[in-house]
């Protein structure tokens, strides 16, 4: 029987319970049932554009197995990476599942693997392999075994804390635990697995030279007026006149979640656009914003979470 990646399974030597047992062996056939598990929904007003970077990580994984794909808050990481999840799988660059893990709370190394155990496993039970009664390190050795048979996206989104973020914040992954995660990267880029990682910096100071890295650029006009038109239209509204909402749209300098609260805020009459640079926020910005000025670095995507909050709260 062919494996999902096409590659004729076999018995696999994959881990031994103890000193003198009997090794555990896995025939694989066809890889996990879950085909995109625990993958985000895509966003409800739709993707827009992000073409460049879509284009960019299909070539990086041409040669490349682990990337991280890296950029300020609100930037859009999380969704171009699962945007990419769905094309990869759509368009045949993928033969396996893809699979979702946040890092936004503490997961270690072993716990992360839970999710790999879901996927797989009803393929580990039909090989003799139960997951559940496997120890930590058993588990690991059984995951790199079963990746090296069938081809796997896996994404690991926000992986910033784990190194502790902001820089200098204290991580609770401890330093072995971090060693432990980068390790694991390290002997899986030799298997038939594919990593995409997400962070809103380049995580140099746990990864080193590991990933290749793709930073996502602000997303151009055009795109931004599209993204606009959609969330109009979400709201019953019509954007017509682009030039009235210009001033509003290069403020966001391209960053998808502030046009989104930006937007929105616009549409229920609590920020006005007009020719003239003029913006009215209620509690969730300074009451007399930079007027023709460049915002400072990253501005826009600290004050679309603040806005978020604040709506949120309302």
């Amino acid at each position: 029987m062919a494996s999902a990646g096409g590659v004729r399974s076999r018995p696999h030597r994959a881990v031994s319970q103890a000193a003198g047992a009997a090794p555990l062996a896995i025939a694989l056939g066809k890889g996990g049932g879950t085909q995109l598990a625990g993958l985000p929904p895509s966003p409800d007003a739709g993707f827009f554009g992000r073409d460049e970077t879509l284009l960019a990580l299909d070539r990086a994984f041409d040669n490349q197995s682990i990337v991280l794909l890296h950029a300020y808050a609100g930037s859009g990481k999380t969704t171009t990476a699962a945007e990419f999840a769905r094309w990869y799988k759509l368009t045949g660059g993928l033969a396996g599942p893809v699979l979702f893990t946040s890092f936004e709370q503490y997961l270690p190394l072993p716990r992360m693997l839970d999710q790999f155990g879901r996927v797989f496993g009803d393929v580990l039970e039909q090989a003799g392999v139960h997951w559940l009664t496997l120890k930590d390190a058993e588990r690991r050795a059984v995951a790199l075994q079963v990746l090296q048979q069938i081809p796997v996206l896996w994404i690991w989104d926000n992986v910033e804390p784990v190194a502790g973020f902001p820089s200098g914040t204290p991580s609770a992954w401890s330093g072995d635990e971090q060693r432990e995660l980068a390790g694991f990267l390290r002997e899986a880029r030799d298997t038939k697995a594919k990593f995409l990682l997400t962070s809103r910096r380049d995580e140099r100071a746990w990864l080193a030279d590991l990933p290749r890295r793709i930073a996502v650029p602000p997303m151009p006009f055009q795109e931004r007026v599209q993204l606009a038109r959609a969330l109009a239209d979400k709201h019953g509204r019509r954007l017509t006149d682009v030039e009235d909402w210009r001033p509003l749209l290069e403020f966001t300098q391209g960053n998808p979640l502030t046009i989104t609260v930006l937007v929105g805020q616009a549409l229920r009459g609590r920020i006005r656009t007009r020719r003239k640079w003029r913006l009215s926020w209620t509690g969730c910005a300074p009451a007399k914003p930079r007027s023709r000025t460049r915002p400072k670095k990253d501005e826009p995507g600290r004050w679309a979470h603040r806005c978020a909050t604040a709506s949120s709260m309302r």
